[in-house]
This record gives structure tokens, C-alpha cells and sequence, in this order.
């Protein structure tokens, strides 16, 4: 097979180019920390000096500790019941910044019908194990402000599809992580990233690591653009051929992508 290939060298090759301003992208990154479960200690204290200290944005607290949160860092409230009262949310809603509902009660009608009475950010969160769960987190970005999702594997393939989803409807997508390695990864993902990271019982060291990686993420991407025109292509001979046999070793949800998560792939599939 003779490949077919663009020479932007060929002398009669002759392009039409024309400048354009850099494109910008704000890239503003959101760490959120879940503390609860954490006794009240010269330690915590410290966490949450250091969190208000570096502007951080949001905490996952219970009612006994929302005392100690930073004034400026959002509460986060996660309600666990599949049947809460419009009284219940509203009490939540009160006191939190974020009320984080269970996926079947976004899904209900009750939620249709008394959604719009809670002034405040709705968020549902999905921790995706298979290829059903999976299509549940898209779904999700249908109905939400905010997305906390959960991924059983390492691979961010998952995370791309619900990022993908979740850009056509307006929704943030946040991603549990164990540490600051992991956040940097996530804020890469799809050359967007993710809006947003959870760290659960983190210490100092990682909220000095971490407060590194969302600067770093908050740069601005100034990337160039031109036009071009292709006026002319050309046979330039056999191209290389490379096998990558690894079929056996992979499920039917997996494969390869080959590029790079930031600048896009291709993903052959097993």
C-alpha cells in the first residue's frame, strides 16, 4: 500500500497562511479536601491553617467540625440517604456550600420536582467499577452542577468519556485521588483536565505538593494558530509498518492509545 503524505518542502508546493491571535485557555484547577473522620488535633488544626493559608477551595466536613473551616473555603456536605426530605436538603443547604446527593435520588422525580427550591451547588457523586457505572457518570452530567467520580482502574480512559460528556452540558467534573502525583495526571487529561481534584486525610507535604501542581495547572496555554491550505499531495514511497501484540493481556474495555493525553490519539482498541 503507497501511503499518500503532505511535503510542506516541495518547491511547488505553495501555502496560504495567514496569523491569527494565540489561543488562550483559562485553566483554573480546584483542590478539595475530605477531612471528616479526622480527630480534632494540633495536626488538624495545621491542615486546616494551611488550606485557608493557600487559598484552597473546599473541604468535605461534618457537622461537629464546620467550626474549624477556613472563612472563604467551601463546605462540602455528603448526604448518604436514598430519600431525603426537601427539609433535610434545605437544613444542608444552610449550613454547606456543596450538598452532594446519592445518583438515585438526581434520578428520581422527586428531585425534578423540588430541585430549583435549593439555592445552592447540587453535586452527585459515582464511583465507576465497569462499563455500566461508567454510562451512569455520563448520565450524571446531564442532571448536575458538579460530578464527583471514583475510577476502580489507574487507566483515565474513563475519565476522558465522562469529560467529553460532561463539556457538552456545563458540568464541573471532580476526580478522587490518592495524591498530588495523581492530581497532576488528572488536570492533563484531554488537554482540559478535570476542574477538579478530592484528596482524603491528606498531610502538610502534600498540601505543599499540591498547592505546586494547581499554579502549574493555572497557567495560561498560549498556543498559536494559522491557517493553511493544502494545495498539493504526493506519493513519497513505503511507509513504516509497528506490531503492538498485546490482545491477550487486555479486557474488552481496554487497548492503547497512541499519542498523548494531552495532545490527543488515537485509541486502538483489543
Amino acid at each position: 500500500m503507497q501511503p499518500t503524505a503532505v511535503s510542506a518542502n516541495q518547491p511547488d508546493l505553495n501555502l496560504n497562511v495567514s496569523k491569527s491571535k494565540p489561543l488562550a485557555m483559562n485553566n483554573k484547577k480546584m483542590v478539595w479536601f475530605d477531612l471528616r473522620g479526622l480527630e480534632e488535633s494540633d495536626r488538624t488544626s495545621a491542615l486546616y491553617q494551611a488550606i485557608g493559608q493557600w487559598k484552597f477551595e473546599g473541604v468535605l466536613v461534618n457537622e461537629d467540625t464546620l467550626k474549624s473551616v477556613p472563612h472563604g473555603v467551601k463546605r462540602i456536605k455528603e448526604v448518604h440517604s436514598l430519600a431525603p426530605t426537601v427539609e433535610e436538603v434545605e437544613k444542608y443547604c444552610a449550613s454547606y456550600d456543596v450538598v452532594i446527593l446519592h445518583h438515585e435520588v438526581i434520578r428520581s422525580n422527586w428531585f425534578k420536582v423540588n430541585k430549583n427550591k435549593f439555592q445552592r451547588t447540587i453535586a452527585s457523586s459515582v464511583n465507576v467499577t465497569d462499563p455500566a457505572s461508567l454510562e451512569l457518570a455520563v448520565e450524571m452530567t446531564h442532571y448536575v452542577q458538579l460530578l464527583i467520580v471514583e475510577f476502580k482502574d489507574d487507566t483515565k480512559i474513563p475519565l476522558e468519556i465522562v469529560l467529553a460528556d460532561a463539556q457538552n452540558h456545563g458540568t464541573q467534573v471532580f476526580m478522587k485521588v490518592k495524591d498530588d502525583v495523581e492530581a497532576k495526571v488528572v488536570f492533563g487529561v484531554l488537554e482540559c483536565g478535570a476542574d477538579g481534584v478530592i484528596i482524603h486525610k491528606p498531610d502538610l507535604t502534600q498540601l505543599y505538593a499540591l498547592n505546586e501542581t494547581v499554579n502549574q495547572a493555572a497557567q495560561s496555554i498560549q498556543q498559536p494558530l494559522q491557517h493553511l491550505t493544502v494545495l498539493q499531495t504526493k506519493h513519497i514511497g513505503m511507509g513504516d509498518r509497528a506490531c503492538v501484540d498485546l490482545t491477550s493481556y487486555m479486557g474488552l474495555d481496554e487497548g492503547i492509545l497512541l499519542g498523548s493525553f494531552s495532545c490527543g490519539g488515537i485509541l486502538a482498541c483489543s
